[in-house]
């Protein structure tokens, strides 16, 4: 009988990313990677809006830092989501300003500001915010942005914000092209290409390591989930 408890007993996932209601527009926000860290834990701690593992994900690419969620899983988060009421006023705003001109997608919009944490083994590695491209906040935490593919939420990891840009250039050899940048700001994409200089600052040199953890690329590879294409 106690082999059986013991065999029912559910297991921690290996990998987690927990979405969090706390976020950069709290009043006790840190600013720091470490404090950051450390807040984020403590508020997963009691709890988070929802909880993503290795199962929820169809695949991470590697190089690019881009997480693509199951279809199962796509689902789960819309659900999860925070309705208007519960966004602040700010973000309130902000989010009707950006559906009138078409940019970014409901769940990033939804999330704006809201705290992630990254986990292995029941280990915090980093956490930071969802933050919209066009944003002209200084973060320089981690951030997630989202998009949908083929029906699928996919959240794109950079190591700071930077502005405009929808992936972090410095995770792979080359400039910034069109391609890094977000959807609402190719018209003026030269301006966007001014960024990669802040992709290559201390602050996103020293925070990329972490996100390039060689014990996250192992449990993903063993799990299946690694695309380093």
């Amino acid at each position: 009988m106690a082999d059986d408890r013991a065999q029912a007993r559910p297991t921690k996932p290996e990998i987690e990313i927990a979405v969090l209601d706390a976020g950069l527009d709290d009043a006790d926000w840190p600013v720091g990677f470490d404090k950051v860290v450390h807040r984020l834990s403590e508020v997963r701690a009691t709890g988070a809006r929802i909880s993503l593992s290795e199962a929820d994900i169809d695949e991470w690419e590697w190089n690019a830092q881009a997480i693509t969620l199951s279809s199962a899983a796509t689902q789960r988060l819309l659900a999860a989501l925070p309705g208007d009421s519960e966004l602040a006023d700010s973000v309130r705003q902000m989010k009707k300003m950006h559906e009138q001109l078409k940019w970014g997608n409901p769940i990033g919009l939804s999330l704006y500001t809201r705290g992630f944490l990254v986990s292995l083994r029941g280990e915090p590695l980093y956490g930071g915010v969802f933050l919209e491209a066009v944003s002209e906040r200084r973060v320089d935490v981690p951030v997630f942005r989202t998009s949908l593919v083929d029906g699928r939420v996919v959240f794109h990891v950079l190591p700071v914000h930077l502005p405009f840009l929808m992936v972090d250039p410095g995770s792979a050899d080359h400039d910034v092209t069109i391609d890094h940048v977000a959807p609402e700001a190719r018209d003026d994409w030269q301006m966007a290409k001014m960024m990669w200089r802040r992709a290559y600052g201390p602050d996103a040199v020293r925070i990329r390591h972490t996100l390039f953890d060689a014990r996250l690329h192992a449990a993903l590879q063993q799990s299946g989930k690694l695309s380093t294409r």
